[in-house]
């Protein structure tokens, strides 16, 4: 008797282990990385840093009626003036939505008719954004701000690539700051994804 109910014992354990293995590589799947991306310049349109010391990357799900197909990165580089081709304004919306449906996220944009020539240190000519879930509150690089960095590395406007890395602290008061280190990006222009 034993022998003939061990199969379908089997076969309950097998199913049960490979739903519970199903929900949770779907778990999994649905959250945010807890790496950061590596320092790359090939256009993996990746972006990561770590915010007072936790680690951030964007998540945004491409699930659901109401998904942003671009909610995870969407980057737009383009020339300001035909006639200096290498000359870029960079824009980079990125959010990360998280369980209660409250987004953080960041927006890196050249200042008005600025723009980005070569590769190098370039804060002076960002204005940089990070918002806080809580309360939907804004932290921004300003006059606060020590010298710090938003390097970019690689600008390549042949093959559409901007990356770099970046360490600063961004402020909404004197006394309400985010520390962000290990910062980096690798992009192509014109990026529009979700997470899958």
């Amino acid at each position: 008797m034993k022998i003939k109910t061990l199969p379908p014992l089997l076969l309950v354990s097998f199913v049960i282990a490979t739903v519970a293995a199903s929900f949770q590589c779907r778990k999994h799947k649905d959250e945010p990385s807890k790496e950061l991306p590596p320092i790359t310049q090939e256009g993996k349109n990746t972006f990561g840093c770590k915010i007072n010391g936790e680690v951030w990357v964007p998540y945004y799900s491409c699930n659901g009626m109401s998904a942003n197909p671009c909610g995870e990165i969407a980057a737009d580089v383009h020339q300001i003036n035909p006639n200096t081709p290498q000359l870029v304004s960079l824009n980079i919306a990125i959010e990360q939505k998280i369980e209660d449906n409250s987004i953080t996220g960041f927006s890196i944009h050249t200042e008005t008719n600025q723009g980005i020539s070569s590769i190098g240190n370039k804060i002076d000519s960002l204005t940089v954004y990070f918002v806080k879930p809580v309360a939907q509150l804004y932290y921004n690089y300003n006059y606060y701000s020590k010298a710090e960095k938003f390097e970019i590395t690689k600008l390549d406007t042949a093959q559409k690539i901007i990356s770099g890395i970046f360490e600063l602290t961004l402020y909404k008061s004197p006394s309400d700051s985010v520390k962000i280190t290990d910062g980096r990006f690798d992009l192509k222009f014109q990026v529009c994804k979700c997470s899958n």
